[in-house]
């Protein structure tokens, strides 16, 4: 926990306990921060006077993919894949985003193209990473080590 001070994004100032994770939010511009356990909107542009901009776009994309199924991760991860070889190589036309709008898989692109390419490539190999543990577990059935 961290003790934080910030202007929530309609001007209304809080201060309190952050528990140093940000969320996705509805709201077009923003993040959603916990303080004292209470729900907060802040601005993507004030994200940086709290925590950095990269850890928080890497937070929302980790929770997107969580939510998805077993399927439409192994899908997410195969798009992922192709766009940041073509990314590497240097090619046009990369993270033409194809999902359904506002989807779990669009909103995870979106937060994914965001990031700087190192961190791309650490973030897509946690998640794939994790999709093959997941899938280890589902088929040996050992849930617990």
């Amino acid at each position: 926990m961290k003790n934080i001070k910030v202007v929530d994004y309609l001007g209304k100032e809080m201060e309190g306990n952050w528990n140093e994770k940000f969320y996705s939010s509805r709201i077009e511009g923003t993040k959603r921060i916990y303080i004292d356990n209470v729900e907060v909107l802040i601005k993507n542009e004030d994200v940086e006077k709290i925590g950095n901009v990269e850890k928080a776009n890497k937070q929302v994309i980790e929770n997107y993919f969580a939510k998805l199924t077993m399927e439409q991760k192994e899908e997410i991860l195969k798009y992922l894949s192709i766009n940041l070889q073509k990314e590497y190589k240097k090619e046009e036309n990369i993270y033409t985003n194809n999902f359904e709008a506002n989807s779990l898989q669009f909103l995870l692109v979106e937060n994914f193209k965001k990031l700087e390419f190192d961190t791309k490539v650490k973030t897509f190999t946690c998640m794939k990473n994790d999709y093959f543990h997941q899938k280890d577990l589902i088929s040996t059935g050992n849930w617990h080590n």
